[in-house]
């Protein structure tokens, strides 16, 4: 059953709350796979998201997974921050281009 980006997100959500690093990274990449569907990894999702702190974070999540030394616990609240900040960004982005159209139909 395919799910909604709003469920993806809840569920990215609950995972980064829970310090959940491995449901974390799956749930990053369906939710990053509805918004940007030619995605095929969570490094490309970060590229293409454009967030200089996203990046960084998404960088951490995986480096806590895939690195062998890695001895500290992960914690999701950098993550989730940086998300709904980009998220937030873009959503006002497409309002302004909105008012912006209306204002200036040209």
């Amino acid at each position: 059953m395919a799910q909604d980006a709003k469920a993806l997100f809840q569920q990215l959500t609950h995972a980064c709350q829970s310090n959940d690093a491995l449901a974390a990274r799956h749930a990053l990449f369906l939710w990053g796979r509805k918004q940007h569907p030619q995605i095929n990894s969570n490094h490309e999702l970060a590229l293409a998201l454009n967030h200089a702190v996203l990046t960084q974070e998404i960088a951490q999540l995986e480096r806590t997974i895939y690195a062998a030394d890695t001895q500290q616990p992960w914690h999701g609240t950098a993550l989730l921050a940086a998300l709904k900040e980009r998220v937030a960004q873009k959503q006002n982005t497409g309002r302004a281009s909105m008012l912006l159209s209306e204002i200036n139909p040209l």
